[in-house]
């Protein structure tokens, strides 16, 4: 064989070896590309579940607080309703305690005014026997 046949086997065996690097090399990016994707496939899921946890947090809390302040709101809308209740049962007493005494002022008006009817009405009728008296004399 030729130096050059030599020359051309060598250079066969340097690209075959280049060749089988380059894919071992090929193969071993891939292997790691693809172990580097896992990872991060695994590292994602993780953060989704626990953004996942912590939404599920968040909303619990957000319902506990809500239930906490329509606690309060409904407590104190039962104070109100009571604190009305009595002020109207109040306002109802002294209503009824006013028109009594109105009434008994009325009653008592209208006992004075009978009276002075009733001396305007006798002296009326003294004026008028006196008058009666004297037209027969």
């Amino acid at each position: 064989m030729s130096d050059i046949a030599k020359l051309n086997n060598a250079k066969e065996a340097i690209n075959k070896r280049h060749t089988i690097e380059l894919r071992k090399l090929g193969d071993q990016g891939e292997h790691e590309i693809k172990e580097l994707q896992a990872k991060k496939e695994k590292d994602i899921t993780r953060m989704k579940k626990d953004y996942e946890v912590s939404v599920e947090k968040e909303k619990t809390e957000g319902e506990l607080k809500l239930l906490k302040v329509r606690n309060q709101f409904n407590s104190r809308i039962n104070e109100e309703n009571k604190r009305y209740e009595k002020l109207l049962s109040d306002l109802k007493t002294s209503h009824k305690e006013s028109l009594s005494q109105q009434q008994v002022n009325q009653e008592e008006m209208i006992a004075k005014q009978e009276a002075t009817f009733k001396e305007s009405m006798e002296k009326a009728q003294q004026d008028y026997d006196v008058k009666m008296r004297r037209l027969d004399t």
